[in-house]
């Protein structure tokens, strides 16, 4: 008997004595733990899934976007070369003028090269001049007349 003491006194020691009546086992609470930690398992499953869901998702609208920039900047760079041609034409074409005997002015009338503005004011004779004028159009001695607004 006093043999059966020493061995419920040694699992008292390492379980822990029980305190009241109410006092649950240690296998059913080992059982409780272990559904517990399934829980937060499954928990712990579902939000790598998502997580992953969303990072991929946020990896394609990053590239998608890169894309576009990249597409911007091609459309720039192209309009940069464009206008760096120009300037380059121009500038050319003021350095060494062509040899061509005197001649008088040709006059362009603007209904022949279709100006047209989406305002309701004509448009600006310089700024057209201008604008003709980048586009390599205009390198002689021109000038432009009548100015019908489109029509």
């Amino acid at each position: 008997m006093e043999e059966l003491k020493q061995r419920v006194s040694r699992l008292e020691d390492f379980v822990g004595a029980p305190t009241t009546d109410n006092a649950v086992s240690l296998s059913i609470k080992n059982e409780q733990h272990d559904e517990q930690i399934a829980t937060l398992k499954s928990a712990h499953r579902d939000w790598v899934k998502e997580f992953d869901a969303r990072m991929r998702s946020l990896i394609e609208d990053f590239s998608e976007f890169v894309n576009t920039v990249k597409e911007n900047f091609r459309g720039v760079d192209m309009e940069i070369s464009v206008l760096k041609r120009a300037l380059e034409m121009v500038s050319h074409t003021a350095l060494h003028p062509p040899h061509r005997p005197h001649s008088p002015p040709i006059k362009l009338q603007a209904s022949y090269l279709h100006v047209r503005t989406k305002s309701a004011q004509p448009p600006d004779k310089a700024r057209v001049c201008k604008a003709l004028t980048v586009l390599g159009i205009l390198t002689g001695p021109f000038t432009i007349t009548n100015f019908d607004h489109g029509r």
